[in-house]
């Protein structure tokens, strides 16, 4: 119902339709004087029936086209409506022509440095959800119009997953928790020998031997299960809120980004004060992606979804506090991994210009 009042939209203002030999892609053109305009509906209910980097090279694609049939100026918009936005909204990092409709939520989404206007379309695109929104009163059928009846089941299912469980913050949690199970618990042994072996950061091995690697695979070894339990339950209620905030590959950077800086502080502590220590964990990682929350909350006006501003400043808090008033504790990582996580983001999130 979505997709059909936009076409029919778009031929109110004056679009022609025209014929495209790929699936899921509706054309529609205007010439205005010398200016041709062009949109381009990607119907991509589940976010997978175009990769970000097909979607963009059809773009140009399209773009191209009309360049060759001696148009000089080629004004053109891309729409993405899907109900798993998450999958495709890093195309805005790709083009700057792109706008998303999530279907789900029944909501128009324009990110940062993308086209905020196009000949009236927003107006009638926000007038199309508002009336949709007002037409189903009950989200118990998830939102699907009967443009998608075959993903009715298997999509929709997907979507209230994705609200609790993202991508790679579960499989980053999955993995530390079955290199927990394979190092510690199958192989029956502990001890500071045992993860040493196994790639704990130990600043002698990584200046003296260049074992580098380590800078990594310390982020996936923990010295007990309350170690494991308290790094997984953080990550899990704020991790899969950064990854939907910032997008996956964004997320995975700021995640393994944050890490690798703070285990980096911490060697450089430990070499300067002469402690010959080992450390292990992902919450120096787990710290990057607390100060990237706190970052992007800020931009959001003190709030992203159920987290507020206040929520993050008082677990960043009580979190330094416990760490300071606790042995064994690899301060200098948790400090390192906040700060840097702070400043990754703000590098990295675009935070959306319009969300309607």
């Amino acid at each position: 119902m979505i997709l059909k009042k936009i076409y029919i939209s778009l031929m109110n203002l004056g679009f022609n339709s025209v014929g495209v030999n790929r699936d899921n892609i509706s054309l529609f053109q205007k010439v205005i004087n010398q200016e041709i305009y062009i949109v381009a509906i990607f119907d991509c209910p589940s976010g997978l029936e175009y990769t970000c980097e097909q979607i963009s090279y059809i773009d140009k694609q399209i773009n191209s086209y009309y360049y060759s049939k001696g148009y000089s100026n080629v004004n053109s918009l891309g729409i993405i409506c899907t109900m798993n936005i998450n999958n495709l909204k890093d195309v805005s990092s790709i083009n700057n022509n792109f706008w998303f409709i999530d279907t789900y939520e029944r909501r128009l989404i324009i990110y940062e440095d993308q086209k905020d206007s196009f000949l009236n379309l927003e107006e009638q695109i926000q007038n199309i959800l508002s009336d949709n929104n007002n037409s189903m009163p009950s989200r118990e059928g998830h939102g699907v119009s009967s443009n998608y009846p075959n993903h009715v089941n298997t999509t929709s299912t997907k979507s209230i997953l994705s609200k609790f469980m993202s991508e790679w913050n579960t499989v980053l949690i999955v993995t530390n928790i079955l290199i927990y199970i394979i190092v510690n618990i199958i192989s029956r042994e502990s001890g500071r020998d045992h993860l040493v072996l196994h790639g704990a950061l130990y600043w002698p091995a990584i200046v003296h031997t260049h074992e580098y690697y380590r800078l990594l695979t310390y982020m996936f070894l923990h010295a007990n299960i309350t170690h494991l339990s308290n790094n997984m339950l953080v990550l899990f209620f704020l991790g899969d809120n950064l990854e939907r905030a910032a997008g996956k590959w964004r997320f995975l950077v700021l995640y393994f980004g944050s890490g690798i800086i703070a285990g980096l502080v911490s060697m450089y502590y430990n070499m300067v004060k002469h402690y010959n220590v080992i450390s292990v964990g992902a919450s120096g990682a787990i710290f990057g992606v607390v100060g990237a929350m706190v970052n992007i909350v800020i931009r959001n006006k003190g709030r992203l979804e159920n987290i507020s501003a206040r929520q993050m400043v008082l677990f960043v808090i009580f979190s330094l506090y416990g760490g300071l008033t606790s042995q064994g504790v690899d301060n200098a990582a948790h400090i390192g991994g906040l700060i840097s996580g702070f400043l990754l983001a703000g590098l990295l999130y675009r935070k959306p210009k319009k969300v309607y």
